[in-house]
């Protein structure tokens, strides 16, 4: 019921904002200061400028069997990062390796992507108490779509709260054509 009543609030918001807008065009058009046809234009540049700047992101991420923590840890260790990477048009596919502690699962372990500028950065954040003497892969995935044209960077960051460190994982560079 209050889900029904934030809609028809926001319904009535968006017909009055309409209302405004109307009114203001019509007003100016009146005056001789804009013509709808060059308002439409505008509109519709403003929306194709709109899109450009709107990437669009689909992570996801699979906890795999725990492994003991012994001297195989640290060779598993140097497996750890981007383990695939294309480019198809606009977007960029991956697939990332990070080796967290066992008792990684979906209250305690996030993911995060933050842009700056040409630097796409996922961070994985693990929040917990305690952590465990063996590691769980966790197999990232996703794509990153909507990209201009240029050079990029792609950085996996693995936030450990628990240890209180934060490390780059891997970082590989590429472009969009």
């Amino acid at each position: 019921m209050a889900k029904e009543k934030e809609i028809k609030e926001l319904k009535e918001e968006i017909g009055l904002l309409d209302d405004i807008l109307s009114a203001l065009v019509e007003l100016l058009e009146e005056k001789g200061v804009l013509k709808y046809e060059e308002w439409e234009k505008k509109i519709k540049e403003k929306i194709k400028e709109n899109e450009k700047l709107t990437y669009s992101k689909d992570f996801h991420y699979k906890i795999k069997y725990c492994e003991n923590y012994d001297s195989d840890w640290k060779k598993m260790i140097k497996n750890q990062g981007i383990t695939d990477l294309s480019i198809i048009e606009n977007s960029v596919r991956f697939n990332n390796l990070l080796l967290p502690y066992c008792n990684v699962n979906q209250h305690n372990f996030k993911l995060k992507y933050e842009l700056n500028g040409n630097d796409l950065q996922i961070v994985a954040i693990f929040k917990d108490i305690k952590a465990t003497k063996c590691v769980c892969p966790v197999e990232i995935f996703g794509t990153i779509s909507n990209l201009e044209r240029g050079n990029y960077t792609l950085t996996f960051i693995f936030d450990n709260r628990y240890a209180e460190t934060k490390r780059v994982i891997d970082e590989k560079k590429f472009e969009i054509k």
